[in-house]
C-alpha cells in the first residue's frame, strides 16, 4: 500500500502562520495610531502644548501613549485625557488584534 501525504505542506503553513502571529509590529502601530487619534480627540487645549506633545510610540512587543510635556501626567491624573480613553478604546484596539489573528490565519486550511 503507497501512501501519501501533505505533512510537509501543513508544517510549512502552521511555520509561517505562527511567524505571522509573532510579528505584531503592524498591529501595535496601527493600535498605537487609533489611541493616539483617540486620546488627541480628548487632550485638554488650554495652551495647545500637551495636545503637541503626544505621541505613540510602537514595536514588536507593543505600543505606548508618551507626552513630552511635564505635566501630561498631572492633567492626565485629574481629567483621565489617556488613561481613560484608552479605557474606553480597549475594544476597538483589541480588534486590531483580533483582525491580525485572523488574517494571519486566513491563508492555512
Amino acid at each position: 500500500m503507497d501512501l501519501t501525504h501533505n505533512a510537509g505542506e501543513v508544517a510549512d503553513e502552521l511555520e509561517a502562520a505562527a511567524r505571522e502571529l509573532e510579528d505584531l509590529t503592524a498591529p501595535n502601530t496601527e493600535a498605537g495610531r487609533l489611541n493616539l487619534e483617540a486620546i488627541d480627540a480628548n487632550t485638554p487645549r488650554r495652551t495647545g502644548n500637551l495636545a503637541a506633545g503626544g505621541r505613540s510610540v510602537a514595536d514588536p512587543m507593543g505600543f505606548a501613549y508618551v507626552n513630552a510635556v511635564p505635566y501630561a501626567v498631572h492633567v492626565d491624573a485629574a481629567s483621565g485625557f489617556a488613561t481613560e480613553t484608552m479605557r474606553a478604546r480597549e475594544a476597538q484596539i483589541a480588534g486590531v488584534y483580533e483582525e491580525h489573528i485572523a488574517d494571519s490565519l486566513a491563508a492555512f486550511h
